[in-house]
């Protein structure tokens, strides 16, 4: 199949594309990039907030002697904050990236799955620590 299949440039690929949208006459993509789903201000605040919350489970679980694998989610959560924070930073100087497109996507979530993220999270969690 690789010699007998015919590549397509991206203007071709374009313009098919167009030609199927006006067959089903549909209107095309938009392609302008949404808002982002929080302020500096508040990917700043939640991100210390987790951070510091993380850090501080850090102390309290090697201080009490505690079960270790307990680290692990004192760790994501002051990875966590640390990304909140970057992505903030990246959102002031107006940057957008994959890990931008990510967290924003998280925050746009439904509650639902929201909720869901946050099971399937403890549940892997349970599995592996």
């Amino acid at each position: 199949t690789v010699l007998s299949t015919r590549e397509y440039s991206p203007e071709q690929l374009a313009a098919f594309e167009r030609a199927r949208l006006e067959a089903l006459g549909a209107a095309p993509a938009d392609d302008t990039p949404e808002p982002p789903a929080r302020s500096v201000r508040g990917w700043m605040g939640s991100g210390l907030v987790c951070a510091v919350l993380g850090g501080l489970g850090l102390v309290l679980i090697a201080g009490l002697d505690l079960e270790k694998e307990l680290l692990v989610l004192a760790g994501f959560f002051v990875g966590f904050g640390l990304l909140q924070i970057a992505v903030g930073m990246m959102q002031r100087r107006g940057l957008t990236n994959a890990v931008t497109e990510i967290l924003n996507d998280v925050y746009r979530m439904p509650q639902t799955m929201g909720d869901l993220a946050v099971v399937q999270f403890f549940s892997w969690f349970a599995l592996f620590a």
